[in-house]
């Protein structure tokens, strides 16, 4: 829910930007109403911080290195993913895959 609010705020941004460019005070200003409204409820959706991210895909990694199991994007992903590691609080997928990419990279 929290990764959809996200995609149509950022629908109403660009639109609103479009919208301003075409000249039509009208619409930007119904953009720019919905805009505020979703930021509203993203902001009120408590989430995983990144150093909690941080330290449960650094936990997978090392344990899969001690497993000896391949260092392979999905197969971390789907560990990390798992509700015992973050829980049930809404977190970003894009958010873990960067970190994962990073700390596959240093392995």
């Amino acid at each position: 829910m929290l990764a959809l609010l996200r995609k149509s705020a950022n629908a109403s941004r660009i639109a609103s930007a479009e919208f301003k460019a075409a000249g039509r005070q009208d619409l930007v200003e119904k953009e720019e109403s919905q805009l505020r409204i979703m930021e509203e409820y993203a902001s009120g959706v408590e989430t995983v911080g990144d150093e909690d991210i941080m330290a449960a895909v650094k936990g997978v990694v090392d344990k899969m290195k001690k497993e000896g199991a391949t260092m392979q994007m999905g197969e971390v992903m789907k560990r990390v993913l798992a509700p015992e590691i973050l829980g049930e609080k809404p977190v970003a997928r894009g958010d873990i895959a960067k970190i994962v990419k990073q700390l596959i990279v240093e392995s």
